[in-house]
């Protein structure tokens, strides 16, 4: 399998969709049984996969990306929950740590700085945050209230963690961007099938810039 330099995970098909919208010379590649997206942004060639939700799904695919196409950079991109009220729906977030807790005691990973810092240049409105991925939670304004305080997180997320874990192993810097698709008091849950596409696309769209401009530096 030909390596690609750029290799990004995201969790949904509707949050997939939105990157691969944006690639050119698109096509569907297989091995082992898995299919994966490859295309090109800008100068960059990609691969994306689309691994499923949850921290085990997060964790196969990031393995499975690094072992077949060997990338120097990995992405994880898509939607998040907030979990402070000064959040608000469809605000993009940089990763500056990503923590889970409730299952390893809140072990937090740092992002990668130059990425991170590029993606801030790039990104003047969005906010550099810690991540939390938090196991068995209830949907409550009160969950939301205790997650914050214990992790320090703002928004909280189901995959950046288990591929931060993967890359920080293997060496390859990570960036994530996530977008909220709904506040803290998750009245707006129900809002999410409008809420979660245009939170996937500013996503995206951030990914997407990224991936340009590190084209453009290599």
């Amino acid at each position: 399998m030909e390596r690609a330099p750029i290799a990004v995970l995201a969790a949904m098909k509707v949050e997939a969709k939105q990157l691969i919208n944006r690639m050119d010379n698109v096509r569907i590649v297989k091995t082992k049984g898995r299919k994966y997206t490859r295309g090109t942004i800008g100068d960059a060639e990609v691969v994306l996969i689309q691994c499923g939700m949850g921290l085990k799904k997060a964790e196969a695919g990031a393995r499975e990306l690094i072992e077949n196409f060997q990338p120097d950079t990995l992405f994880v991109y898509g939607t998040s929950g907030a979990l402070i009220p000064e959040l608000k729906v469809h605000e993009v977030m940089i990763a500056d740590a990503l923590c889970l807790k409730g299952v390893e005691g809140g072990d937090a990973i740092a992002a990668d700085e130059a990425l991170a810092s590029l993606a801030q240049e790039l990104l003047p409105h969005a906010r550099r945050v810690r991540l939390v991925a938090e196991s068995g939670f209830s949907v409550t304004p009160k969950s939301m209230e205790r997650i914050a305080a214990a992790s320090g997180a703002v928004a909280i997320d189901l995959e950046s963690y288990a591929v931060a874990k993967v890359a920080r192993e293997a060496g390859i810097p990570l960036l994530v961007i996530r977008c909220t698709a709904n506040t803290s008091h998750y009245s707006t849950l129900p809002a999410w099938p409008k809420n979660g596409p245009i939170a996937a696309d500013k996503a995206a769209a951030g990914t997407e810039a990224v991936i340009k401009k590190l084209a453009e530096m290599r």
